[in-house]
């Protein structure tokens, strides 16, 4: 879903080394969730560097700005990002997190059943 492919495209710790990141250094593993969440939509994920924070153009023409990356922990394992939506309201800020499914369980208030 829609939440699913914001969390791929802006949560890793991804580095784009050309404009159109069509050349990503990092994880592996990191790399081909954010090519599967490009090419599973048809707005897709793209990466706009510059001298500012990261800022990933998502869903059209929505941009979202990384505030803060928390790398992954392995003790908490998990990575968390904050995001400030540019299109939205002025105080959206998104907290997206993702990591093992174990911990991530023990954060939800309500687990979905297919969980």
């Amino acid at each position: 879903g829609k939440l699913l492919d914001l969390v791929l495209s802006c949560c890793h710790s991804l580095t784009a080394v050309d404009p159109l990141a069509t050349v990503l250094v990092g994880d592996p593993l990191e790399q081909a969730m954010f090519t599967a969440a490009r090419t599973a939509t048809n707005a897709a994920a793209i990466y706009l560097p510059g001298s500012g924070p990261p800022t990933f153009q998502i869903f059209g023409t929505q941009k979202y700005s990384q505030i803060a990356r928390f790398p992954f922990n392995s003790e908490l394992q998990r990575m968390s990002v904050a995001m400030k939506h540019e299109n939205g309201p002025a105080s959206e800020l998104l907290i997206l997190s993702k990591g093992s499914p174990e911990v991530m369980e023990t954060l939800l208030e309500e687990v979905p059943q297919d969980y």
